[in-house]
């Protein structure tokens, strides 16, 4: 009743009859699996709320108008145009008020089995001031919408996409001490290296 307009599509959905598709990245840090489900533009009415759910996978959620009030466990998230909220595969998440006005965002599910690998942090809201990151959705979605692009082609975008993710997570959390993010940085780094006492020291 209260939603407006709700754009989204299945992954690979063309060829959904062979099976499920997962990309496999190989990188200098290691490889990993990773896949998009589904994505899309929702618009919704005054008084939507967020459904109550435990998908198992990842979202991001980037707000183009309104506010969403959501809840993912424990923390309480309230978004407005601008923020990106990267909700993790394990917590369950709902709206926690109704929307006071009509209400716009871009989403995306995905699924992987390494997500430090993308950079991306779960249960993550930070502000993205530049239009990267709507023109990266749109890109993905318009990449669903034509038959010319390859099946895999979504999972692409989709990581692109996630990249961006990661540069505006990594741009808010320069609001820390110079201290803690060059610890941060370090740890970046050396993730995947054996590490020893003298090499800290």
């Amino acid at each position: 009743k209260n939603l407006v307009n709700r754009k989204c599509f299945w992954y690979n959905k063309r060829k959904a009859t062979k099976g499920v598709v997962w990309m496999r990245i190989e990188t200098e840090r290691g490889a990993f699996s990773f896949r998009c489900l589904m994505a899309g533009q929702f618009v919704g009415g005054k008084g939507w709320t967020h459904p109550r759910s435990s998908p198992g996978h990842y979202e991001v959620i980037y707000m183009l108008e309104g506010e969403l009030s959501l809840q993912e466990g424990l923390s309480a998230y309230i978004l407005s145009p601008g923020d990106t909220l990267v909700l993790s595969a394990d917590l369950p998440r709902f709206g926690m008020l109704p929307s006071g006005k009509k209400l716009s965002f871009y989403w995306m599910e995905f699924e992987t089995d390494a997500p430090e690998m993308l950079g991306v942090r779960a249960s993550c809201k930070a502000r993205c001031e530049t239009r990267e990151l709507a023109a990266l959705f749109k890109q993905l979605l318009l990449i669903r919408d034509r038959e010319e692009y390859p099946a895999g082609a979504a999972d692409y975008a989709a990581m692109l996409l996630l990249c961006e993710v990661a540069a505006v997570q990594r741009a808010a959390a320069t609001d820390a001490p110079k201290v803690v993010q060059e610890i941060a940085a370090w740890v970046r780094r050396n993730i995947k290296n054996p590490i020893t006492a003298a090499d800290v020291g």
